[in-house]
């Protein structure tokens, strides 16, 4: 028995493989113990089932012949049967005769066997066969010959744990430089086609998987396949499936549920992908899946010892997650490249020219307009403005556009020879855009304000000409202020004839100003009397109406007199003009506005209800004075488009109705810095880009882009935060339902001079108090 151990010893070290060094030690324990037969039986999970892995001996015929269970049955009353149910060795004599051997009676008469010895094989906690010897003695099998085999037994179950765990680890490195090539594969294919049908092939071709299929869909219809390592046969199988509108079970299941299937055993034989698979195989699949997403499924077949391994399912789900990750990143580019497309149709349909130089200053897109109407040409792009416009004009363009890129804002009119040979007036404005180099791209837009600019010069014209006549002129004295002398523009104008304006006052005309800030413009020029005074005001006529004047009043000093002439514009019109570039101003921001929610539906209306509620927070926080009113202004817009920088957000992220994954809310978080980009080269009367950028900063400096705290927050972006929260707390989103309105304050009540402007939560928790409520 020692020479058996010894023989046993050096088959371990020199062992190739599992397969062989069974076949070795089966060999030798017959050779040196003279055994009838020598088997290792090896459990078959899914049937419960002993099956021979190796065997040797005169009657090594026997295993092959009788069918031998680890259940509750009568197949599995005999040593072996009992050693893997218990895990203890089992002894038995006389087994020609045995009842418990009664199912094997006539083969073991056949093969003359008397007695055997089953020893269970454990590799850590788990029973995985055992080691059967035979013998034609019935008293064979002492104690010492047992415990003896019970080392060899115990050797058994190293060599093969060994040599299992040294296998799987050549497959995990073989399925891992697969992912390297797979990853490769990732960053430089563009097509989806492609891209599956190069990973099929690197699966199998670098010897990780036996066999691969790559199938997408959309609605439940395969759109596109690839297989490899397939018969001819078995591919005509899948390729005839996949016509007739059929998925294989196990990629359908893949679809529909998260995670890895795995099958193996008499269950990859029932669903197996192609029919007539061997019995050793297993397969893996999992959906092509980001997100909610499902694009289609992946699946492999391996060796049937591997599924079961968790290493392996994580290394092939990690190949998936890759390979879904990037179809969709693949077929999101080609989104993008349908947008740039929509971008070009919509901008062709503006009334205007709207054109874009790189930052070489080279002509990288202009619209239809600009080609129509100012004849830009196809082979502009890539040049210079001195190459597409000769002589001076190039060259001021040029200045123009470096002038630009050097941080200056171009807004003038130009005059140019437009396409239909007519001199046409341009209103240019010419700003910069973020590029991926250090120096910046130059946008440009040019309006035809041709008939505009004419209206405006005739009206100059007529102007000069009937100017004593339209615009009044009033002479007071500096003392009494009563009116000395007036022009026929101002009689005819105000109503008044000369002698009843004479025993009147500035006053008198009712001018919309206070008499004290009057009698202060006055002193101030008494004091400097080469100063003037322009300021506007309201003039009531005699007959009860009014309208709106700018006064230019100056002291006027001679050797004679001191007289106060005060110059009178009725500026109704320009009054109108200036509402009307207030509604335009108005329109752009809810235009702006509207794009945003147009991106994110199920957050329309938003950002309109955060300006309502901003607004009146602020009025809440301010007085009512001009400089005030101008801050209350500008809460107003920036909170209009306080997420405007969502426009660069893949509206899939948006509309997700999960929540998000750490990277696509990483992308949703760069949205105040892309409004930032997007509103810094607008001009507005107010800082509405800082405002924007930092409406997701917080006090405590928890918030993004830029970690600010307390004072470096402005006003106007924390009470916008303010208003934000609430209002995005109190509305339904696509990953959940309204929290409402208590919840929200609440939460800014919580967090009051921690993350939020204490008082812009104390104005707010107020106003709600007062009545306020969201226009529907």
């Amino acid at each position: 028995m020692l020479l058996l151990m010894y023989k046993a010893n050096e088959s371990l070290v020199h062992a190739k493989n599992e397969v062989s060094l069974l076949d070795n030690l089966c060999d030798i324990a017959v050779e040196v113990g003279d055994y009838p037969l020598v088997w290792v039986a090896s459990k078959k999970p899914d049937q419960r089932r002993l099956v021979p892995a190796a065997m040797s001996g005169k009657a090594k015929g026997y295993p092959l012949e009788v069918a031998v269970t680890w259940d509750d049955s009568k197949l599995s009353r005999s040593a072996i049967g009992r050693a893997v149910k218990t895990g203890k060795t089992v002894i038995s004599r006389d087994i020609d005769s045995s009842s418990n051997y009664l199912p094997w009676k006539d083969t073991i008469l056949k093969y003359e066997l008397k007695s055997s010895v089953a020893i269970p094989l454990v590799i850590g906690a788990e029973i995985i066969g055992g080691l059967v010897i035979y013998s034609e003695d019935e008293e064979a099998f002492d104690s010492e010959e047992v415990q003896l085999l019970e080392e060899l037994a115990d050797d058994i179950s190293y060599g093969i744990s060994s040599m299992r765990l040294e296998a799987q680890l050549e497959h995990q490195s073989s399925v891992l430089n697969s992912i390297r090539k797979v990853n490769r594969l990732i960053v430089n294919e563009k097509d989806v086609d492609e891209l599956i049908k190069k990973t099929a092939e690197l699966m199998t071709g670098s010897r990780g998987f036996g066999r691969c299929l790559l199938a997408l869909t959309e609605e439940g219809n395969v759109t596109s396949w690839h297989a490899s390592g397939f018969s001819r046969s078995q591919l005509l199988e899948i390729e005839s499936s996949f016509e007739s509108g059929e998925i294989p079970p196990i990629l359908r299941e893949a679809m529909e549920k998260k995670g890895v299937i795995s099958v193996g055993g008499k269950e990859y034989r029932e669903r197996c992908l192609t029919v007539g698979d061997s019995d050793d195989l297993a397969v893996f699949a999992k959906g092509l899946r980001v997100d909610s997403n499902c694009m289609g499924a992946m699946a492999v077949v391996i060796k049937e010892n591997l599924y079961l391994s968790k290493e392996e399912r994580d290394l092939f789900s990690e190949i998936v997650d890759d390979i879904s990750y990037a179809i969709h990143k693949i077929k999101l580019e080609k989104s993008e490249r349908l947008l740039e497309k929509r971008f070009s149709s919509f901008m062709d349909r503006l009334p205007g020219a709207v054109f874009i130089s790189d930052s070489n200053l080279r002509m990288t897109y202009f619209n239809d307009f600009a080609s129509k109407m100012f004849g830009f040409k196809e082979s502009w792009i890539g040049k210079d403005p001195e190459e597409n416009y000769p002589g001076k004009l190039g060259r001021d363009i040029l200045e123009d556009d470096q002038r630009t890129q050097s941080g200056e804002q171009i807004v003038r009119e130009e005059r140019i020879m437009a396409e239909d040979g007519l001199e046409r007036v341009l209103y240019v404005q010419k700003f910069s855009m973020p590029s991926e180099g250090e120096k910046p791209m130059i946008g440009a837009i040019a309006l035809d304000i041709t008939s505009r600019r004419m209206a405006e010069i005739a009206l100059t014209r007529l102007g000069k000409a009937i100017d004593l006549s339209i615009n009044e002129l009033y002479v007071f004295d500096p003392d009494s202020m009563r009116f000395l002398q007036a022009n026929r523009g101002a009689i005819e104008n105000s109503g008044y004839t000369l002698e009843e304006l004479r025993t009147m006052t500035p006053l008198d005309l009712k001018l919309g100003i206070e008499r004290d800030y009057f009698e202060g413009i006055l002193n101030r020029l008494k004091r400097d009397p080469k100063s003037y005074e322009i300021f506007e005001s309201i003039h009531v006529r005699k007959d009860g109406t009014s309208y709106p004047v700018e006064v230019r009043l100056q002291l006027h000093e001679d050797e004679f007199e001191h007289v106060f002439v005060a110059i009178v514009l009725d500026i109704t019109e320009r009054k109108k003009a200036e509402e009307s570039i207030q509604r335009s101003l108005e329109s752009l921001i809810n235009t702006l506005s509207y794009l945003v929610e147009t991106r994110d539906p199920y957050t329309s209306g938003h950002q309109k209800r955060v300006s309502e509620l901003s607004t009146a927070i602020a009025r809440k926080l301010f007085p009512d004075t001009e400089v005030h009113k101008d801050i209350i202004e500008s809460i107003r817009v920036a909170s209009l488009l306080h997420d405007i920088g969502k426009s660069a957000v893949p509206s899939e992220i948006l509309t997700k109705p999960v929540k998000l994954n750490d990277l696509e809310y990483d992308l949703v978080k760069e949205h105040s810095s892309k409004g930032y980009n997007i509103l810094k080269g607008v001009h507005f009367p107010w800082p509405i880009a800082d405002i924007v950028v930092q409406h997701h900063e917080r006090l405590d400096g928890s918030g993004y882009p830029n970690g600010l705290k307390g004072e470096e927050i402005r006003i106007e972006a924390r009470i916008i935060t303010v208003a934000d929260v609430v209002e995005a707390m109190s509305s339904h989103r696509p990953y959940r339902a309204s929290l409402g309105i208590e919840k929200a304050l609440e939460e800014i009540a919580r967090n009051s001079g921690k993350l939020y402007d204490r008082m812009a939560v104390n104005a707010c928790l107020e106003i709600f108090k007062e009545g306020f409520e969201f226009t529907p």
